[in-house]
C-alpha cells in the first residue's frame, strides 16, 4: 500500500513539473521575441499552416485580405469595385472590352470613367456620320419635279422629238414645232405665219385628265382630224384610220365619242378636240381619241414631210401612206 503511495505521490508530482516546464516555454518564447524586438530583429512568427491567398488562387476568386500591408486604401477600393461590377446596374465595365474590367475598374476610376465617355462620344459620332451619310445619299437622289396646281393655266409650244430620243432629259433637238400648218422648224416669237404655235390650257384634276389646246387670242385650237373617213371613225390595232393634228375652230366635250365635221381654213374632216393629256412632271403629250364604242385605244405619233399622225398601228399606216414615217413624241415646253 505504501508503494502504491509513492507511486501516484510521484505521478502528480511529474504531472505538475510537465505543466511548470510548459507555461516556462511560452513565456521564454515571448521573452525572446521582446529581446529581438529589443535588439531591432524582427518576431518570430509560429508557422501559418492555412494559406487563405493560396486557397483563394486555386478557387479563382478574388481574395479579401489586403495585398499591400502599406496602402489599406486599395484594398477598400477593390472591394467596392468588385461590389459594383457585380451589380445589376449599368456600369462603365458596360461600354469597355470585358478583359481586364475589374482591374482597370479598381486600379483607376477616372481612366475608366474616361473610357467610357470616350466610348459614348465615339459611338454617338459613328452614329452621327451614318446618320449623316444616310441623309446625304438620299438627298442625292434627283428631286422631285414641282407639280402645277389644277386650275392654273398654262402656255407653252409643242415641240416634236425622235421618240428614239429622250428630251426628257432636253439634250436632244427637236425635230420642229407644231404651227399653224403642221410641223415648223421656225420658233420665233409667233408674229410670223411660218413660226411656232403658242397653245394654251388649264391644269385638270386630275393632272392626266384630257384638257383642250387653244391658241391664244384666236379661236382656233389643236384638234385630230380624220381625213379620209365617215363620222364613225374608230382607230385601233389593224385599223388603217388615222388622224392628222391640225387646227380648228372646233369644240367636243372631254370623254364624247362622237366627232364632229369641220371644213375651216386649217382642216377638214372629222375632229374631237378635248383629247391630248398632258404629263404634268415630264410634259409629254398624249393624245386619247374616244371610239365611237366609247374605247380609248392606245395611240401612236408619227411624222411623214411636214404632217404629224396619229394612229392606232403604226404598219397599217406606213401601208397608207406608202412610205415608212417617223415614230415621234411630242412634248409641252412652257413659256417663263
Amino acid at each position: 500500500m505504501r508503494s502504491f503511495h509513492h507511486a501516484l505521490s510521484f505521478s502528480l508530482v511529474a504531472l505538475s513539473l510537465f505543466q511548470l516546464s510548459d507555461a516556462y516555454a511560452v513565456d521564454a518564447r515571448a521573452g525572446s521575441n521582446a529581446q529581438r524586438l529589443a535588439r531591432g530583429l524582427p518576431p518570430v512568427y509560429p508557422k501559418r499552416l492555412f494559406d487563405v491567398h493560396h486557397r483563394a488562387a486555386r478557387d479563382g476568386v478574388p481574395s479579401a485580405l489586403p495585398t499591400s500591408a502599406t496602402n489599406p486604401a486599395t484594398t477598400t477600393s477593390a472591394a467596392s469595385s468588385t461590389s459594383d461590377t457585380s451589380s445589376p446596374t449599368l456600369s462603365s465595365s458596360s461600354f469597355t472590352s470585358t478583359s481586364g474590367s475589374t482591374s482597370s475598374s479598381s486600379s483607376n476610376p477616372s481612366s475608366s470613367s474616361s473610357s467610357s465617355s470616350s466610348s459614348v462620344s465615339s459611338s454617338s459620332s459613328s452614329s452621327s456620320s451614318s446618320s449623316s451619310s444616310s441623309s446625304s445619299s438620299s438627298t442625292s437622289t434627283t428631286p422631285t419635279p414641282t407639280l402645277p396646281a389644277p386650275g392654273s393655266t398654262q402656255t407653252g409650244v409643242l415641240g416634236v422629238y425622235a421618240a428614239s430620243t429622250d428630251p426628257t432629259k432636253r439634250d436632244a433637238e427637236p425635230l420642229g414645232y407644231l404651227g399653224a400648218y403642221g410641223l415648223t422648224t421656225t420658233l420665233g416669237d409667233g408674229s410670223s405665219a411660218s413660226d411656232a404655235w403658242r397653245y394654251t390650257y388649264v391644269e385638270p384634276s386630275p393632272l392626266d385628265a384630257v384638257v383642250e389646246l387653244g391658241h391664244p387670242g384666236t379661236p382656233y385650237r389643236l384638234t385630230g382630224v380624220a381625213i379620209r373617213s365617215g363620222p364613225q371613225v374608230t382607230l385601233g390595232p389593224g385599223n388603217q384610220i388615222y388622224l392628222e393634228l391640225q387646227n380648228s375652230r372646233a369644240h367636243t366635250p372631254a370623254g364624247s365619242a362622237s366627232s364632229t365635221y369641220v371644213y375651216d381654213t386649217y382642216a377638214i374632216g372629222y375632229v374631237q378636240t378635248t383629247i391630248f393629256s398632258i404629263d404634268p412632271a415630264s410634259g409629254k403629250m398624249t393624245v386619247k381619241w374616244v371610239n365611237p364604242d366609247g374605247s380609248t385605244p392606245t395611240t401612236y405619233l408619227a411624222m411623214s414631210g411636214m404632217n404629224i399622225y396619229v394612229t392606232g398601228d403604226l404598219s397599217a399606216l406606213a401601208s397608207q401612206l406608202g412610205t415608212t414615217p417617223t415614230p415621234v413624241n411630242i412634248y409641252v415646253s412652257l413659256s417663263h
